[in-house]
């Protein structure tokens, strides 16, 4: 995010210093958005992380809105991850979608983490193609 901020140069001057600076969120989250495909007969939903950043001593607490999704931890500080597992006997065929949001302790910042599944119905497969890639160093 990309902040303007305009400045005076004395105590009676007019704001005529406008300048740009990044501004950090004071509460985020990376990655903030998971997603894996997984075959009707699959059961094994790998662990998803996400790491809280923001301004350095803020704390947070979690919350999510699915039963199929767990976490490792449900509050904590700025740095600390969250590792997310999920239950996929508990997941109907389709899209299964869980948001986790993330607050601080004071309840003035938010941020959110969306995990999203698509368990294969019956006489669906999953195809994962890979493909190649070329990287130079």
């Amino acid at each position: 995010m990309i902040a303007l901020v305009d400045y005076q140069t004395g105590t009676d001057e007019p704001y005529n210093q406008l300048q740009a600076a990044i501004a950090n969120k004071a509460l985020d989250a990376q990655p903030d958005f998971h997603v894996y495909f997984l075959d009707e007969t699959e059961t094994f939903v790998p662990e998803f992380t996400s790491t809280i950043t923001g301004n350095a001593g803020l704390n947070w607490n979690a919350v999510w809105d699915q039963p199929w999704l767990m976490l490792d931890q449900i509050s904590g500080i700025v740095g600390d991850s969250i590792v997310m597992t999920t239950d996929s006997s508990a997941m109907d065929p389709g899209w299964s979608t869980s948001v986790v949001t993330i607050t601080d302790s004071s309840s003035f910042y938010t941020t959110e983490v969306v995990v999203s599944i698509y368990k294969a119905g019956p006489f669906e497969t999953i195809n994962r193609i890979y493909l190649p890639t070329i990287s130079r160093p």
